[in-house]
């Protein structure tokens, strides 16, 4: 991660105004008033062209059940969606929002949105000087989806001689999406490059994620940015204790296999080790696993299954991005379990924010099957 090469977060800021710059809002209008057609959201004069991508949206913000729909004729999903409008699934007043002049969703007005541009700068502000030497790790932009992987210098220990972990900031914020704003603890290996994302469960205490708010709350966005700002706080000023906690973990013994093995079963996750040869030894998430730990030394410690975990949650291409990111909240769960652990901690895994092309991926070669 040349220093020279990397972005620095306040970068990052700036270019999120231009990624907001997308996205419009259209006036607030009465459900019945619109007309969807095939290619078409039609309202009044104006017609807004749809496509695919913008119908299963709208599908799944009705709480239609998409991975059934996304596989049947167009026929079928457009009477799903006509229904679930006229049942005012997706609000009794909507305003389109388009992209690049298409139909990107429609907004109810029910929650208070925030652009990308907001949530960065709130996160900039709680950190004062210390977010100019933020160091970008990742960055996954996808329609209205940033997700960002964020370290410091300043936050870094050494684990072993010459093995250094920085630590930093999970950044995950869906502008037109269910899911709530997450501001989490980052934790980079630098001798390996892998990644691994800590978020505390709600019974460990505090504020852990933001909620979204009414529209209508006179001070909604004030109160949003708050929490936001609360989080990122919170989430730095634990960074150096879970750093230490994390050193721990070289000394905690372990029976690598076997604890993989019932970490992979806790999470629900196949522990079918394949047992082929050649090309095809290692095609199971078990067998790569293994290899992983294997290849790195077959260390006997804690510290060694939760980096077999991360470099291939931070490495193996051949997973979708949903599996990978399942091992790297996995190895966070596993690296802090002797700090707390309990069934709800197991809720990170659980994330219904999938793209179409990911699911497809998954039904076709699904390595996390039994």
């Amino acid at each position: 991660m040349p220093t020279g090469q990397t972005p620095k977060f306040m970068e990052v800021v700036g270019r999120a105004r231009s990624w907001d710059a997308e996205f419009s809002e259209m006036e607030q209008v009465p459900a019945e008033a619109l007309e969807i057609t095939e290619n078409e959201l039609i309202l009044g004069e104006n017609s807004i062209p749809m496509d695919q991508d913008a119908r299963i949206r709208l599908l799944a913000k009705a709480g239609a059940p998409v991975s059934y729909l996304e596989k049947r004729n167009i026929g079928i999903q457009m009477l799903a969606l006509r229904e679930h409008i006229r049942q005012g699934d997706l609000g009794h007043m909507l305003a389109p929002v388009l992209r690049r002049g298409r139909l990107f969703t429609v907004q109810s007005g029910r929650l208070v949105e925030l652009t990308h541009t907001e949530i960065l700068t709130a996160v900039a502000d709680s950190l004062g000087e210390r977010a100019d030497g933020l160091m970008l790790s990742r960055i996954d932009h996808a329609d209205s989806r940033l997700e960002l992987d964020l370290v410091s210098p300043t936050k870094a220990l050494e684990i072993r001689p010459g093995d250094v972990v920085q630590a930093g900031l999970h950044i995950l914020h869906s502008r037109y999406g269910h899911e709530a704003t997450q501001v989490q603890a980052f934790i980079y290996r630098l001798i390996c490059a892998n990644g691994m994302t800590r978020r505390e469960c709600v019974s460990a205490g505090g504020i852990v994620r933001t909620r979204k708010l009414p529209a209508n709350h006179p001070r909604a966005k004030e109160m949003l940015l708050d929490q936001v700002r609360r989080l990122t706080t919170r989430t730095w000023q634990l960074l150096e204790q879970q750093l230490t906690e994390l050193r721990a973990t070289s000394e905690r013994p372990a029976d690598v296999s076997q604890l993989l093995r019932q970490w992979m079963q806790r999470a629900r996750i196949s522990t079918r080790v394949s047992g082929a040869g050649g090309a095809q030894a290692y095609r199971t998430v078990m067998d790569r696993l293994l290899r992983a730990w294997r290849e790195a030394g077959s260390e006997d410690t804690y510290y060694g299954a939760v980096n077999a975990l991360t470099w291939v949650g931070s490495h193996d291409q051949e997973l979708t991005p949903r599996q990978r990111q399942v091992l790297s909240l996995l190895g966070g769960l596993l690296a802090f379990s002797g700090v707390h652990i309990c069934p709800r901690c197991f809720s990170v895994l659980a994330d219904p924010a999938r793209t179409r092309q990911e699911r497809t991926d998954e039904s076709a070669n699904h390595p996390f099957a039994a």
